[in-house]
């Protein structure tokens, strides 16, 4: 038999084959050959300009797979604008078709989901990684979170608990990583711009979107045998829509002193020039509905000259000039928004868990035996580590305006809402005693 013969890609002509080295193999050498051909045809000025033209090409192209994705994202606003606008056409229509409040059985508290309603600042991420290093548990981190909005399989990974200063645990995988099965395209699947804000303190109106939204977030995790857990930081102004509305579980309210909310977000303000949680009360109240009750209390708490806006961005644009022109009346703000808050979820919570008390070992003892003997709940809290702040002088202002919100939200709470929102159960608190 006859070895096989080798043909020169230069002449045609039968030649022996050529060793084959790392550093210049045969195909590598027919590469480089042919590009100095090209070269002596089209000249090194066409060489550049031919490179020119396929990088412009790549650029166009990425550039009009961004516009397509923005696209779609602007299509998912004007649709949600769209269907805010209709429930605003037929408000009497949607309120008569409301469900009645769902009863909650024992049985039903204990195994189904574990809404957490936190603000932010108040350890919610936390307890939230307690839960979702449990594999019993398929745990959302803030479900109504804006950044859901815009999240993409790319993106997914960028939001980690090392990637900014958040003093939060290592919380392992990103911190979206559940939704990233529920992506399409751009933006969790169900996911609607109304969700972070605009719904802040809306209780009495049934939300199909939002309440299509944590349905599906539920089955996605029930269809892989886990127990859901929901992680707010958006929720104590509308915990009792959840008891009425949402599928029915267990709620925890999680608390944390006043003053170190406060503390905590001028601290980062001051560390980091961070102006997020100084200003996302003011933001909160921008964007929320103004109800008739809701606007009696801005007026009552001074703050009726706040208007209502619809985009985000501005809002947060508004919010951060008024942190450097007029600092008071954010503060004045933040207590009215997080009091208002603070008080509709104390008066619909099944079990109010202060973050201060887990560092307590009664207290935290206390804690666990409530959870795991009424809802199945087996955690261990004993790692807990969180700063107290002592009040100061220069607090006064800050704690005066505090009892008036709580005080002011209580008395505005019995004459508006309590008509027309069932009374729950008294909350078990962290002690255990009911």
């Amino acid at each position: 038999m006859t070895a096989r013969k080798h043909l020169t890609p230069d002449t045609g002509y039968e030649a022996s084959p050529s060793p084959c080295s790392v550093s210049q193999p045969p195909a590598a050498s027919f590469r480089r050959q042919l590009y100095r051909r090209l070269l002596a045809l089209i000249g090194m000025q066409g060489a550049i300009g031919y490179l020119r033209t396929a990088a412009g090409l790549g650029l166009l192209h990425m550039r009009s797979r961004h516009m397509k994705l923005k696209l779609q994202m602007l299509e998912r606003r004007y649709l949600a604008m769209r269907r805010e606008r209709e429930r605003f056409g037929q408000p009497a229509a949607i309120h008569a078709a409301a469900p009645p409040p769902t009863e909650i059985t024992a049985t039903v508290r204990r195994h189904g989901p574990i809404w957490l309603h936190g603000s932010w600042r108040t350890g919610s991420t936390y307890v939230w990684h307690k839960f979702r290093a449990d594999t019993r548990y398929l745990a959302y981190y803030e479900p109504f979170h804006e950044n859901l909005e815009h999240l993409t399989a790319e993106n997914i990974g960028g939001a980690r608990h090392d990637t900014w200063n958040s003093h939060h645990p290592d919380v392992g995988a990103p911190y979206f990583q559940e939704y990233r099965e529920l992506i399409h395209h751009i933006g969790v699947r169900h996911f609607v711009p109304a969700l972070p804000y605009r719904n802040f303190f809306t209780n009495g109106d049934p939300l199909p979107e939002q309440r299509a939204y944590l349905d599906a977030l539920v089955g996605h995790a029930e269809r892989q045998g886990r127990r859901p857990v929901f992680g707010f930081c958006r929720s104590w102004g509308r915990t009792a829509w959840f008891r009425r509305y949402a599928p029915p579980g267990v709620h925890i309210v999680l608390t944390r002193d006043p003053l170190s909310l406060w503390r905590s977000a001028q601290e980062r303000h001051r560390r980091y020039g961070d102006v997020y949680f100084l200003t996302m009360p003011l933001v909160s109240l921008v964007l929320a509905e103004h109800e008739p009750w809701l606007a009696h209390y801005l007026r009552v708490m001074g703050l009726d000259h706040i208007g209502r806006d619809v985009d985000l961005a501005r809002a947060q644009r508004h919010a951060a000039g008024l942190l450097k022109t007029d600092p008071d009346a954010i503060m004045r703000a933040f207590v009215a928004a997080q009091g208002l808050a603070l008080t509709m979820a104390l008066c619909h919570a099944d079990v109010v868990m202060p973050i201060e008390d887990l560092a307590c070992a009664m207290r935290r003892r206390a804690l666990h035996d409530t959870l795991s003997s009424r809802y199945d709940i087996h955690l261990d809290w004993s790692d807990c580590r969180i700063p107290v702040w002592e009040p100061r002088t220069e607090d006064k202002a800050f704690l005066a305006a505090w009892s008036q919100a709580r005080t002011e939200a209580e008395h505005t709470l019995e004459r508006y809402m309590a008509p027309i929102l069932p009374p729950w159960p008294h909350p078990i608190a962290a002690s255990g005693t009911g």
